[in-house]
């Protein structure tokens, strides 16, 4: 940080939480409301509050994007990509490519905030209180003018065959520990 940067603005979304949170609200406007209703969409959608993005009444689901051709995705959380809860997890795996024909994050939010409002002035706010917490907000809108459009999706359903750290064994005298790995996921089935 800037030492004389005043730590009270907020400050634009990166470049790796902008095309997570693209990825994020892609998924929710494009394809959970084709097998939900917009409401039930946007209530699934628990990123910004919980470890897994979007959480249904059957399953759990992360999403993770990227820009590139690797199919690799981090995570930094030693549970978070583990078949270990109560219901079904899925990983939606979505890369992405500059377009100039495709939506930036502004259009993308912009469009499925309009069929928000128009459905209900309420889920409109929701949606809105959601973006706060993910850290989009209005004022940096023309920071985010990269046009993307959907390469590929894959998705991965996390079961016991699926690679994930399966116990850590922390000593009394470590107080934070913080792990970060990789999955390859062109070695995982889909």
């Amino acid at each position: 940080m800037d030492f004389f940067e005043d730590e009270g603005i907020p400050k634009k979304l990166k470049l790796e939480s902008q095309i997570g949170l693209f990825g994020e609200i892609y998924t929710l406007s494009k394809l959970l409301t084709k097998r939900l209703s917009i409401k039930d969409s946007l209530l699934s959608w628990t990123g910004p509050f919980k470890k897994h993005d979007f959480t249904t009444s059957k399953a759990l689901l992360e999403i993770k994007t990227t820009v590139t051709s690797s199919k690799k995705i981090n995570t930094s959380s030693t549970n978070q990509i583990s078949p270990t809860f109560e219901k079904d997890l899925f990983i939606t795996f979505v890369q992405l490519t500059k377009a100039s024909s495709g939506l930036s994050l502004d259009q993308i939010i912009d469009e499925f905030y309009e069929k928000l409002k128009n459905e209900s002035s309420i889920l409109g706010n929701e949606f809105l209180l959601k973006l706060a917490k993910s850290k989009y907000l209005d004022d940096h809108k023309d920071e985010y003018k990269q046009k993307y459009s959907i390469d590929k999706i894959n998705y991965f359903e996390v079961r016991d065959d699926f690679p994930y750290i399966k116990k850590v064994e922390i000593p009394d005298e470590i107080s934070d520990l913080s792990i970060t790995y990789t999955i390859d996921l062109d070695k995982c089935d889909e």
